[in-house]
């Protein structure tokens, strides 16, 4: 199972409805297994998830399947400038990304929990 949980509020915009909220793309049935490359290389990837859902924050449901990965994606809106921490556990692998627009080319990676550094779900001790 793949998991990613980030600790702060996000704003989910589209071009006409204000939408508050996570959206979360889920590919299931992934050959092989759930670590980030059984997502990024399955043919599906990055367009055509089996589930889209809006959730309202980035920690998505418990135990939800074996052998998925998914995607959550929002718009961060800080409410004042200043410095932002973000967090990550992820009980298999996942990548955290930043842009500084809403373009996806200038997004940067802050955040790769890999195998070997797992934590439980919803574990912020380590």
């Amino acid at each position: 199972m793949q998991t990613c949980s980030f600790e702060f509020s996000l704003l989910l915009l589209s071009s006409k409805i204000e939408y508050r909220g996570v959206r979360r793309e889920i590919w299931r049935g992934l050959n092989g297994g759930w670590f980030l490359a059984h997502l990024t290389s399955d043919s599906r990837f990055p367009n055509s998830p089996t589930t889209v859902q809006i959730i309202p924050t980035f920690t998505p449901p418990k135990n939800d399947d074996n052998f998925y990965g998914q995607r959550l994606q929002a718009y961060f809106v800080p409410p004042e400038s200043g410095n932002y921490g973000f967090h990550a556990t992820c009980d298999s692998e996942c990548a955290f990304y930043l842009s500084v627009d809403e373009k996806p080319g200038n997004k940067k990676e802050l955040i790769r929990i890999d195998q070997q550094h797992r934590t439980g779900y919803d574990q912020w001790d380590r």
